[in-house]
């Protein structure tokens, strides 16, 4: 767990569900907002822990709901992956994410909000089989990064996404 007491904390949620015959990962593309740091970019639905909320678990359950209209439960919860340590500052200062796998019997109808430009399902056997994977060159302020990507569907997984995804693979190439 992380120290709560130094740290923002924000709350993704990893959803497995069937789509079009297939286990699939849920994700969404981000709306562009010139203050999200994250602008554009695929994502896990979830957001920035609120007072009101009890635990992390139940921010990754109240985003989702906001950003999808997926209401989910404790019950749906299969565990927790490490947390994500944002590796710049945003807002006021550091930042660590956790993250939080759900399992679902019934494919998703999701009803996204401003927040949400799209959502997207990534077949697990797909994404087990590093379909897509390359490498991109990122332009940080100046500097050109080569990072590690999946293409698919037209849309780039990278950065904090592709790390927690990477987490959730390993963690099932294990089982």
């Amino acid at each position: 767990m992380v120290d709560e007491e130094r740290l923002q904390l924000a709350a993704v949620a990893v959803i497995l569900a069937p789509f079009h015959g297939e286990m699939s990962v849920c994700m969404i593309l981000r709306s562009e907002h010139p203050e999200d740091p994250w602008s554009g970019h695929m994502a896990f639905p979830g957001g920035r822990r609120d007072p009101g909320d009890a635990d992390s678990l139940a921010t990754a359950i109240r985003e989702t709901e906001e950003e999808i209209g997926l209401a989910l439960s404790r019950a749906q919860c299969l565990g927790a992956l490490a947390p994500v340590r944002v590796p710049i500052r945003v807002g006021t200062g550091p930042m660590a994410i956790e993250t939080f796998v759900f399992g679902l019997e019934e494919a998703i109808v999701a009803d996204p909000n401003e927040e949400v430009a799209g959502v997207f399902h990534f077949p697990l056997s797909k994404l087990q089989e590093r379909e897509g994977r390359s490498f991109f060159d990122y332009d940080h302020r100046g500097a050109l990064l080569r990072l590690e990507c999946i293409d698919q569907q037209g849309c780039r997984i990278w950065g904090l996404s592709l790390r927690i995804l990477d987490d959730l693979l390993e963690r099932l190439s294990g089982c």
